[in-house]
């Protein structure tokens, strides 16, 4: 069952039910449910066939609003919604997670819940920057990038991306010089922001002079620590109120472009970590709507 609210075309709030998940919580919908649960080729990985399918049903949405995403297998659906930003449009995307999504494709070029961010920079020269948030230090070292500022490099065809890595309390890694992953990364000075930081850890005070793009924000709740969500993946170690914070501080200072949130539990092995799960997607829905309206 979900909340019925009035339809606003400028703020449209949409779900993905890939699995089943969503119809377990009570969400603020604009729209009926997306059913893709007869489609096959889409759990973890994204094969060619799924992709075509998911975005023939994405055809008259575009990334403005909320998208509620299914669980974390799902995550690479944020790239659908990134495609649909101009192209002339530079912009940040903005990652709460607690991995980092930038592996290689274990198999061809397919789109995976794991490797989503790399498939977007390597396909989107208007994205501008990355700012992941939250992620686990050892799994940034994994892809080659310290907690900080690192530069990426895409090629001649494209700029260098930046990517900001921002976790509470983690130790600070050096880069991955014999990373063998395909991608060139270096530290990025331009920007202090280790001497920036607030008290939490989580975001820089000072307003970046690098930070004049809009920015789409993408949520998987298993950044959170266990006590505030249920996922089925890994957690990380933000609490509840420190995710709304800073997302609120986002809305206030940038201009946002769109968000979706992610982190269902799995749908076979649902329990009452469901229960956490609806009551964070409605209290970033309430705070979404609060300042979107301000």
């Amino acid at each position: 069952m979900h909340s019925s609210m009035q339809k606003n075309p400028a703020f449209p709030v949409i779900g993905l039910d890939m699995s089943g998940i969503l119809r377990e919580e009570d969400l603020p919908l604009t729209q009926p449910l997306i059913d893709c649960r007869d489609l096959s080729g889409t759990d973890c990985y994204c094969d060619e066939i799924a992709e075509e399918k998911i975005s023939r049903h994405l055809k008259d949405y575009g990334p403005e609003g909320i998208h509620y995403l299914d669980s974390g297998n799902y995550h690479y659906l944020t790239l659908f919604f990134l495609r649909k930003l101009p192209a002339d449009q530079p912009f940040e995307l903005i990652l709460f997670d607690n991995h980092p999504d930038s592996k290689e494709p274990a198999f061809g070029d397919i789109l995976s819940c794991g490797g989503w961010v790399r498939k977007a920079w390597d396909e989107l020269p208007n994205l501008s920057k990355v700012t992941m948030i939250g992620v686990d230090p050892v799994l940034l070292k994994e892809e080659g990038f310290q907690l900080g500022g690192n530069l990426l490099d895409r090629g001649s065809a494209m700029k260098p991306l930046h990517v900001q890595c921002l976790s509470k309390n983690g130790p600070e890694e050096e880069p991955d010089t014999d990373s063998d992953r395909g991608i060139s990364v270096r530290t990025d000075s331009s920007d202090g922001i280790q001497d920036k930081m607030d008290a939490d850890g989580w975001i820089p005070v000072d307003k970046n002079p690098n930070d004049e793009f809009p920015v789409y924000i993408s949520i998987d709740k298993d950044v959170l620590r266990e006590e505030d969500a249920s996922c089925n993946w890994s957690q990380g170690r933000m609490s509840e109120e420190e995710l709304l914070e800073t997302v609120g501080k986002i809305y206030q200072t940038r201009q946002v472009l769109g968000m979706d949130i992610c982190g269902e539990e799995d749908w076979k092995e649902r329990s009452e970590g469901t229960k956490l799960n609806e009551a964070r997607n409605q209290e970033i829905f309430k705070l979404v709507l609060s300042e979107a309206e301000k």
